[in-house]
């Protein structure tokens, strides 16, 4: 069994899109943590300072979420080459897992998994907090919204994790070099042309997730004459945006156009 940090390390999860993720517990202990790796290698001296400044303030208020459908962090440590975010581990499967296990969900459990992570993201904007000065901020931003961080578990209750790269509304964002903020797949246009993250980047990046839940595809499909950028692997990805979206109520029946109507708004290309 190895050990990272004061861990002993059960498993490893999966590989994760910047580092490892690890299934852990203290040694004194029978509870799992989920160990999340950042390794600094790929980074010059300069981006290593300003990720692990990022990385420690997104800790620092991740602690201070404290909400039922929302994953606890326990702490974050750095052992000289990569920074290890400890959390909570919960029983159960993630989104992108319960789309393959089970294809498309009924629009009754479609739309609870959409009711759960809008209560969540809702206090998430609106949270007062404390930043490393202890000055009073209000509002926490995800940033990274995709099936793979909306876990649910045997009684369908919803919990989001990955707060790892939250920003803070009207902060500038801290660009890294081979370091994207966000999946690109869920990323809103704006933040692509160099905008700034708000609430409503949260909002377009839940709603492509739910139009996936509903409808299996991707709201604007990938393609080889859109215009691309790279993602964290350094691969090429490019999203049609130039058409609009196909409705989700033409594309199941059992959708009525009104709740079509409304999820359709989260994923308009205009902010």
């Amino acid at each position: 069994m190895r050990q990272i940090g004061k861990y002993q390390i059960i498993s490893e999860l999966t590989p994760g899109s910047l580092g490892p993720v690890y299934l852990g517990r203290l040694p004194d202990q029978a509870a799992e943590m989920v160990i999340r790796k950042v390794p600094f290698n790929h980074c010059s001296s300069a981006e290593r300072v300003l990720l692990l400044a990022r990385i420690r303030r997104a800790a620092w208020i991740q602690r201070q979420l404290r909400h039922p459908a929302i994953v606890r962090l326990h702490e974050a440590f750095t052992d000289g080459q990569a920074c290890y975010l400890v959390s909570e581990h919960l029983a159960g499967t993630d989104l992108r897992q319960l789309l393959q296990r089970q294809g498309l969900p009924s629009p009754s459990q479609a739309l609870s998994i959409c009711r759960q992570l809008l209560v969540a993201l809702d206090y998430a904007h609106n949270l007062r907090y404390l930043d490393e000065s202890d000055s009073p901020q209000i509002g926490v931003l995800h940033r990274d919204l995709q099936p793979s961080v909306v876990l649910l578990d045997v009684t369908g209750r919803l919990r989001i994790t990955s707060f790892g790269i939250a920003n803070l509304p009207g902060n500038p964002a801290y660009p890294f070099t081979g370091i994207q903020p966000g999946t690109l797949e869920y990323l809103a246009p704006e933040l692509r042309r160099g905008g700034e993250p708000d609430p409503r980047t949260d909002i377009y990046s839940r709603g492509v997730l739910i139009y996936e839940l509903m409808t299996g595809y991707h709201p604007y499909p990938q393609s080889s004459s859109a215009g691309g950028v790279g993602d964290v692997l350094g691969r090429e990805v490019r999203i049609a945006f130039e058409e609009s979206p196909r409705p989700i109520c033409e594309i199941r029946s059992d959708i009525s156009p009104r709740i079509s109507r409304v999820l359709m708004l989260a994923i308009d290309r205009r902010p």
